[in-house]
């Protein structure tokens, strides 16, 4: 049988707050990449519920983890369609997620218009 794995390396700052981020993996060429957020989402099937991580830098800004979340609910939506099949729910997330695109988009006009 063959085997993956995915690293993290978190470095944290004096307050143990997120400073540094990086990942690699086994089947990843190259040295790890620097990230800013990431989000990590586990199903325990005894349970029935959700295992979640989300870290982010502290110097990740705010239009970008608005930015990263939007995309995300993007993928979750394309997740939702590839793995069940449904493509009513998944029209519903992409629905969503294209309003808070548009949302989004907005505020970065205003922010460039000075508002």
């Amino acid at each position: 049988m063959r085997q993956t794995e995915v690293n993290l390396k978190i470095t944290l700052d004096e307050e143990n707050l997120p400073e540094k981020i990086s990942w690699d993996a086994t089947d990843k060429p190259g040295v790890a990449e620097e990230v800013r957020a990431f989000s990590l989402a586990l199903w325990d099937h005894n349970h029935k519920d959700i295992m979640k991580l989300d870290l982010w830098t502290k110097d990740m800004e705010v239009p970008d983890m608005k930015n990263f979340v939007i995309q995300m609910m993007g993928s979750i939506g394309d997740l939702l369609l590839n793995s069940t099949q449904d493509e009513e729910m998944a029209h519903a997330v992409h629905q969503l997620t294209e309003r808070m695109a548009n949302k989004f988009r907005e505020e970065e006009r205003a922010a460039a218009a000075g508002f």
